[in-house]
């Protein structure tokens, strides 16, 4: 039987991340762009429990780079620009 170790080391992953409120109660929520903005799906809030789409709340859009260890453990986060 052949095992191959994935080697990570080095390794750099990156999501775009939106940034946004709740409408309602203000509460500040960090979710992947692809869902938040792209599909435009709406959230319910955690504390509130209203429901709002979060691409008319938008405060702020970021890259986020994750340093990745030879195990494929994030050992850094950085913002990107």
């Amino acid at each position: 039987m052949f095992l191959a170790k994935i080697i990570y080391m080095g390794a750099i992953a990156y999501l775009d991340t939106s940034i946004f409120n709740c409408p309602q109660c203000n509460t500040v929520y960090a979710e992947a762009s692809w869902y938040a903005v792209v599909l435009a799906a709406d959230i319910e809030c955690g504390n509130c429990h209203s429901t709002f789409n979060p691409s008319e709340y938008l405060t702020d859009r970021i890259m986020v780079e994750f340093h990745l260890d030879d195990m494929g453990k994030v050992k850094e986060i950085k913002k990107v620009g």
